[in-house]
Order: C-alpha cells, then sequence, then structure tokens
C-alpha cells in the first residue's frame, strides 16, 4: 500500500495550536499558495473564552511587539495610551517597533460564563497571546 505525499499549506504561528491545510499534489499545493500569497484566503478562527466580551462585537487594534520571555521569543500587544482616547486624540499611529495587528471579531454564541467568538483578521500578525 501507497501512502500519498502531503504538501503543506499553511499553518498557524508555530505558538499557537490549531489547523494546518495540506494538499494532496503539486499542482494544488502551488494553486493554493499562490492564493495565500495574493491575500486572497480569508482567515477565520473560533475561540471559545472565559467570559463573554463586551461589546459583542468590535476591532481589535493594539499593536504587537517581539519578545523574550523565559528563552523563547514571542508576540505580545504593546498597547499606546493614547489608543485608549482615540475619540480624542484621533487615530492611533505605528509604534517604532511593533506590527500591526487588526482583527474583525464578533461573538457568536454565548452562555455558563463562556463565549463561542469568531476572528477574522486583517493583518498579518494575530497571535494576541
Amino acid at each position: 500500500m501507497e501512502t500519498p505525499s502531503l504538501h503543506l499549506i499553511h499553518r498557524l504561528d508555530k505558538e499557537t495550536t490549531g489547523v494546518m491545510m495540506l494538499a494532496r499534489s503539486k499542482v494544488t499545493a502551488r494553486e493554493l499558495h499562490q492564493l495565500f500569497f495574493q491575500r486572497k484566503v480569508q482567515k477565520k478562527y473560533w475561540v471559545v473564552t472565559v467570559g463573554v466580551p463586551e461589546p459583542m462585537e468590535g476591532i481589535i487594534d493594539i499593536p504587537l511587539i517581539d519578545k523574550t520571555i523565559a528563552g523563547k521569543n514571542k508576540m505580545v500587544v504593546k498597547p499606546e495610551l493614547g489608543s485608549l482616547y482615540q475619540d480624542v486624540t484621533g487615530p492611533s499611529k505605528k509604534q517604532t517597533g511593533s506590527h500591526t495587528a487588526i482583527t474583525n471579531f464578533r461573538v457568536i454564541s454565548h452562555g455558563g460564563g463562556a463565549a463561542l467568538v469568531e476572528l477574522i483578521p486583517e493583518t498579518g500578525k494575530t497571535t494576541y497571546n
């Protein structure tokens, strides 16, 4: 019995557990790689939270920075104080050394002190730990 070869198309960041996308053929792998490269694939993540987010939908716009914690490289949030007062100060500006990380979210369902939340990243960095 011959084992088919699989081609890795996409995976979440190595710090994040989740689904990997594989293709059965090189042709399909090339086509799917091209779609990811052209940003024609919309990524959606479903997460279960402890507690129910308030508001029930919105945009997460908090810069991320690379930081070494306990000898491991991590992406961590680096909020700007000014971003808390955008209605007064206007939109926040990108910090030096930070990565823009914009993600849309909405609560799909909730109950028992937990919620099922859909996340749709607009930018490449999404690893809110």
